[in-house]
């Protein structure tokens, strides 16, 4: 889920908040799929101190108002802001908010003559423009590629093709056609007897039953509020909190235990680490100038 937002310098706290809450109800709304959250955009908020996350002093009360809001919904939402260099004169104004900073590689700044702001670059650890096709467009091919070879049954694997009589195989034809009916061959009984991979969902099961459970307490939160009842939004908003915070947790531990899972194959297999480590890989996308 992406949002991008433009704050003006003299934008009161209360059209701010709107623009919050407008992204929290978005946010909300995402498909269970769409747990990585970005925000980005020219805030106009040079009070935060973003090694401390406090509002320092010198600001006017709306904008100091519009610090917290904003400092609220990271909170809420578990982001954390990842551009640490001044993008206007000596404070950092444009900022990109994230709630995976494992999937920014490197965020830099640099002056440029179609504005008063240095231009961000942030190099991601995937194409998002690609996503979605590049995990997918393989499943539906009879190939090698389309079988998870990390749950075939080798002892049975091995029994199948130990029964088949090479030599004749190597004997009925020409020595020019032998690789590809070998490996044709091969192919054929890998697909009898090994899974075929599943469309990867990008979360942890857990994440599905929390962000519902999230969503009816912020559904509770909205009647609690509309009745005026004091103790029991403070009750649920620390209860949404706490599940936020679960949240994040269960996407750590299912992007820890992926990369134990590829360590531990290193040896009895290379290829599926060196996969995993690739998907990490720095590749950088340009982008035109809008």
């Amino acid at each position: 889920c992406v949002a991008v937002a433009y704050r003006p310098p003299d934008a009161s706290a209360a059209s701010f908040s709107k623009m919050m809450d407008c992204f929290a109800r978005v946010i909300e709304n995402c498909k269970p799929s769409d747990y990585d959250l970005f925000v980005t955009g020219d805030f106009n908020l040079p009070q935060i101190d973003w090694d401390t996350y406090q509002i320092r002093s010198g600001g006017t009360s709306e904008s100091n108002s519009a610090a917290k809001c904003l400092l609220n919904f990271m909170s809420t939402h578990l982001l954390s802001q990842m551009v640490t260099e001044p993008t206007r004169g000596k404070s950092i104004l444009d900022l990109i908010m994230c709630n995976n900073d494992r999937l920014i590689s490197d965020v830099s700044c640099e002056g440029t003559e179609l504005s008063d702001h240095s231009m961000v670059k942030a190099l991601m650890s995937f194409n998002p423009g690609i996503w979605e096709k590049a995990q997918s467009s393989y499943l539906g091919e009879m190939s090698f590629r389309s079988l998870d070879f990390n749950r075939a049954d080798f002892d049975v694997l091995n029994a199948k093709l130990s029964a088949i009589d090479w030599e004749e195989i190597r004997h009925s034809d020409s020595f020019e056609e032998f690789p590809a009916k070998f490996t044709s061959k091969v192919l054929e009984i890998c697909l009898e007897n090994v899974p075929r991979k599943q469309p990867p969902s990008g979360k942890p099961r857990i994440y599905n039953s929390l962000r519902r459970k999230k969503s009816r307490l912020n559904i509770r939160l909205l009647a609690a509020k509309g009745a005026n009842d004091a103790a029991r939004v403070k009750k649920l908003e620390d209860e949404v909190g706490l599940l936020s915070f679960k949240i994040k947790e269960a996407i750590v531990r299912h992007l820890d235990e992926s990369e134990r899972r590829a360590v531990g194959k290193i040896k009895e297999n290379p290829k599926y680490f060196y996969s995993y480590a690739k998907s990490f890989s720095k590749v950088k996308h340009s982008i035109s100038t809008l």
